[in-house]
């Protein structure tokens, strides 16, 4: 509980060890390593284990962790300390080699005086912020120009309200590896991480960041080897300009887009510098269901005949899919204690699936939802065809691989990946009235409804594709390399089945 309150979270020893093979095979020798946040010392003795001449720096906040490093013979400061605090960690004008290694806490306990302190001296304490973003503030820095950092950090560093944390790695770092580690790999850690390479400097133009990803297939097979784990990593790296990453408007890591596939980034950002408006904000009311769970006692599977009238029928996460929609269990119109709010309206309304990977959407009526399913209800100022529009939008793999590809969530993991802000991130843009963008819109909408009734229809799946891409800036290339992205993204068997609908390239051409 201790080491919970103070964000601890431990590295095991071969994982460590990878880290610092990194380091290695990108060319850096450091002569100090310092841990901030060192706990037992575990990823200093993997650091001496690779570079054996480096002196060894430790600091951490809890007493007992400071006596131990002390007993080990790290150079330590007088006391336990918050490294956060205000003395700088080196000398700026240093001309040493100088190494940040450190697993920083996150999720720490932060009370209100230490907020306040902690928004007076850090660009990155403004909102939400978590313990890691002032780590990753601090070391960059408090490094000398030319210094290493490697981190481990959690890959919420990845999501929307983490975005200054990224921006400010990218105009005072140059990334030299980032890699993306599976949930699982830190014991008590219930969410994946992301282990970074990077050295304080501007980074040019045309530099380069090689990434990579180390499954969760992999790392079981790899955990007590680090150079297997390295050759692992090293087996699936790419490298993407970091510049292409900074002109993006909301400093997004696109870890799994390789330079490659830079139209696919191109079609993003021009989607995104698009003057038009967004069909959620245009067209949408958003909100989501009963807050009910599956299991909640108020949900039934089945009823006698006589009460048929007293109960409609309920979706579950779970019963939403792609197009379609198909509730498991039903609930009384007249059960005490549940909020209703408009779910017994008969209304055609755009239900989103919350939980698991990827995009599940259908348009439906006369059906209740639970928390798990977002719903988007058209208002007056949307045309007849948006619900079917943007169904057809979402179902797309095209939509579903770009969405993949960005977030970087391909793996089941303890937490829900789609949110009603990252659906409303979607770049559906609200076509002109008479304009071609419309004529493709309602094209779309028709093979949606088709598609609705006839899944199996794989020419219309295709040219779904195709408006798609076209409604993204015309990028067709788009058509041929969703079906590739989602036929690599292994062990999900939604991105496997989209992936095998059908072959694009006869109709692109």
């Amino acid at each position: 509980m201790h080491a919970k309150r103070l964000g601890a979270i431990y590295t095991p020893d071969a994982v460590a060890t990878w880290l610092m093979l990194e380091v290695e095979a990108l060319g850096f020798v450091p002569e100090v390593v310092l841990d901030p946040a060192a706990g037992d010392g575990a990823l200093l003795e993997a650091a001496l284990e690779i570079f054996p001449m480096a002196t060894l720096r430790a600091a951490d906040v809890d007493p007992t962790a400071w006596s131990g490093l002390r007993a080990k013979g790290y150079v330590v400061g007088a006391k336990a300390n918050d490294a956060l605090g205000k003395s700088a960690w080196f000398d700026p004008r240093s001309h040493i080699a100088t190494l940040v290694y450190s697993n920083p806490p996150w999720g720490a306990d932060m009370g209100t005086n230490s907020r306040l302190d902690y928004r007076n001296r850090f660009e990155l304490a403004r909102g939400q912020f978590d313990t890691f973003d002032l780590f990753v503030e601090k070391t960059i820095r408090d490094l000398p120009d030319g210094g290493w950092a490697a981190l481990f950090i959690p890959d919420s560093v990845l999501l929307p309200q983490h975005q200054a944390t990224r921006q400010y790695v990218l105009e005072n770092a140059r990334i030299h590896k980032i890699v993306r580690l599976p949930e699982g790999t830190f014991p008590n850690a219930s969410i994946g991480s992301v282990a970074i390479v990077l050295e304080k400097g501007a980074a040019s133009p045309d530099f380069e960041v090689v990434c990579s990803r180390i499954s969760r297939q992999e790392m079981k097979l790899y955990d007590t080897n680090p150079r297997k784990l390295f050759h692992c990593s090293a087996s699936k790296s790419h490298r993407v300009r970091q510049s292409s990453w900074m002109s993006d408007i909301k400093a997004n890591w696109i870890i799994d887009i390789s330079k490659t596939e830079r139209h696919v980034i191109e079609a993003l950002r021009s989607a995104q510098k698009s003057t038009s408006e967004l069909v959620w904000d245009r067209w949408f009311e958003s909100g989501r269901g009963l807050e009910l769970g599956k299991k909640s006692v108020h949900l039934v599977r089945e009823f006698g005949l006589e009460k048929a009238s007293e109960y409609v029928p309920v979706a579950v996460g779970e019963d939403l899919h792609r197009r379609s929609v198909n509730p498991s269990r039903f609930v009384s119109r007249f059960e005490t204690g549940i909020r209703f709010k408009d779910e017994f309206s008969t209304d055609r309304r755009l239900l989103v699936r919350k939980t698991g990977i990827g995009i599940k959407a259908a348009v439906s009526s006369g059906i209740v939802t639970t928390q798990t399913i977002y719903h988007f209800r058209p208002n007056a100022d949307a045309p007849e065809y948006a619900l079917d529009f943007v169904a057809g939008f979402l179902a797309s793999r095209v939509t579903v691989a770009l969405q993949l590809a960005k977030s970087g969530e391909i793996e089941w993991r303890s937490h829900p990946y789609v949110t009603q802000k990252s659906i409303k991130e979607i770049p559906i843009r609200v076509p002109f009235s008479d304009s071609e963008e419309e004529s493709l819109a309602r094209r779309l909408a028709m093979i949606s409804r088709h598609l609705h009734e006839s899944p199996q229809d794989l020419e219309l799946e295709l040219e779904s594709d195709v408006l798609v891409a076209q409604l993204l800036g015309g990028r067709e290339e788009l058509v041929d390399w969703a079906p590739k992205f989602l036929r690599a993204v292994t062990g999900c068997s939604y991105a496997q089945y989209l992936s095998n609908l059908t072959t694009p390239k006869a109709l692109v051409a």
